[in-house]
């Protein structure tokens, strides 16, 4: 996880913003969709080991760490791209 790279050291700014490409990518995807991904994290973002970030499924997500989830998640309620804002 993202978790796991911040723990070594520096992050080259280039790899910094290929993994934030990615997952512009993957965001702007489910928005595109009506969806919201609703909790990112260092915690629901992976790092291969080349590098490229993904995001943890979404399904996935409640089951890791439920005290991210947006209150309308938690409760059963459907999710969409507002969620995603602050």
């Amino acid at each position: 996880s993202l978790e796991h790279v911040l723990r070594g050291p520096l992050v080259p700014l280039p790899r910094v913003v290929a993994m934030l490409r990615d997952l512009a990518a993957t965001v702007d995807a489910l928005a595109a969709r009506g969806k919201a991904y609703g909790a990112l994290s260092p915690s629901t973002i992976l790092v291969d080991a080349g590098g490229r970030a993904a995001l943890v499924p979404p399904g996935e997500i409640e089951a890791m760490r439920p005290g991210y989830l947006a209150p309308e998640q938690r409760h059963g309620a459907p999710a969409d791209a507002r969620l995603d804002q602050y």
